[in-house]
């Protein structure tokens, strides 16, 4: 009986220092969830899982703004994607620990994902320039690989689209 109980008091010791902590975020600790995103979005097929799962392959992640590719992932937004030519671009916001997936593969996902950032960017009391670059990447990410993943380049703009007539 007392071993038992010395036991199940180890265990208990073990599951607060495990899991007791401030829990963080990495890209391992993520990366099932981003390989299963991947695969209903169409970006990984079926054939390919096994390489994703076991490692062989990896879905990209960097950060936005500069390029962050530390393992334990900091707040901030991140893009990720399979590095696998023509496919689409996504973003990952990290908050407290938490992530949220930003699916910018549509319009009304755009729409969705930058409310999502404006509201990550006040409560982390950002400055404009911060959340500009945070709205502008996720446009970017939109308009130059996601509407076109084949030709990355924005169908909205014209070669002789000119700024200077504009209010």
């Amino acid at each position: 009986m007392r071993k038992i109980i010395i036991f199940t008091l180890l265990l208990f010791l073990q599951h607060i220092v495990c899991f007791g902590q401030s829990k963080g975020v990495s890209k391992k600790t993520i990366m099932p969830q981003l390989i299963t995103f991947l695969n209903q979005q169409g970006e990984i097929e079926n054939a390919q899982l096994a390489d994703f799962n076991n490692g062989q392959r990896e879905v990209e992640i960097f950060g936005t703004i500069n390029s962050y590719k530390k393992d334990e992932l900091i707040d901030g937004v991140y893009t990720f994607f399979n590095s696998k030519s023509h496919h689409k671009t996504f973003l990952l916001l990290i908050d407290n620990g938490d992530f949220k997936i930003l699916n910018i593969s549509t319009l009304e996902g755009v729409k969705a994902g930058m409310i999502d950032l404006i509201n990550f960017c006040e409560s982390k009391k950002y400055c404009v320039e911060i959340t500009e670059k945070y709205i502008l990447s996720l446009l970017t990410v939109y308009y130059k690989i996601n509407k076109n993943p084949f030709s990355r380049r924005d169908s909205n703009c014209k070669e002789n689209s000119d700024i200077k007539d504009l209010p």
